[in-house]
Parts: C-alpha cells; sequence; structure tokens
C-alpha cells in the first residue's frame, strides 16, 4: 500500500490518520518515541495513501495530550523515503530482511484531534 506514498514523493498534503498505539525505537545513545498511524487518507481526496506508518511522537504529538487508540488526527507532512530493512552483517537477518526503500511522513505540523462522525 506505500505505493501510493512513492507517488507523492517529497509533496507536502494535509492528511487525516487514526491513533494506534505509541512505541520505542531503539537507537544508539538513547531510544526514541514512537507513534503508530493507521488509515493515512488525503483530506483533499479521501484517498487512503498507507495502511500504517510509524512516526516520531514530536512536541506537536505530545502537545495533544495522551492519545488513545482510534482517535483520529489530522495534521500536514511531506512524504519522503528511508531505507528499511537489516543492513548488519548476520547473513540470516540480512535474507529474513533485506534492505529496501520505504516511504514516511517527515515534517509534520498543525497536528490536531478531530472528531469523526460516522455514516449509518
Amino acid at each position: 500500500m506505500r505505493k501510493k506514498l512513492r507517488s507523492l514523493m517529497g509533496q507536502r498534503f494535509h492528511f487525516c490518520a487514526k491513533f494506534q498505539k505509541y512505541g520505542l525505537k531503539p537507537g544508539t545513545v538513547q531510544p526514541t518515541e514512537t507513534i503508530i498511524l493507521t488509515d493515512i487518507t488525503r483530506v483533499d481526496t479521501g484517498e487512503c495513501v498507507a495502511e500504517h506508518v510509524w512516526v516520531t511522537e514530536t512536541k506537536r504529538f505530545r502537545a495533544l495530550g495522551q492519545l488513545n487508540e482510534g482517535d483520529f488526527l489530522e495534521f500536514f507532512a511531506t512524504v519522503t523515503q528511508y531505507e528499511g530493512g537489516y543492513r548488519g552483517r548476520d547473513i540470516v537477518k540480512l535474507l529474513a530482511c533485506p534492505p529496501r526503500v520505504d516511504y514516511w511522513l517527515y515534517k509534520i505540523t498543525e497536528v490536531r484531534r478531530v472528531k469523526i462522525v460516522e455514516k449509518t
């Protein structure tokens, strides 16, 4: 599903996504606090562009207070690429998770919690 993000590479859009949970990404000095967002949708077109993305929990997210699973967020972000997968010397891990280019949301601003009214 991130193929749709690839086509938006380098562009900035208004997105809506659902908060799922907090996480930690291991680091060389200390872990980085992260969050996982699901059902990432462009607000202008209503098109779902990614099933999920992990993003850094910045002060803009922390300013919203405690997020609960299922909370909807709107924000602006730039689509960019990063190198994922394993890049070490362990051949078993390398074969299980080879290096690859993936896409995520960067420079997230104007984050706000929104209420979504479900249509019945």
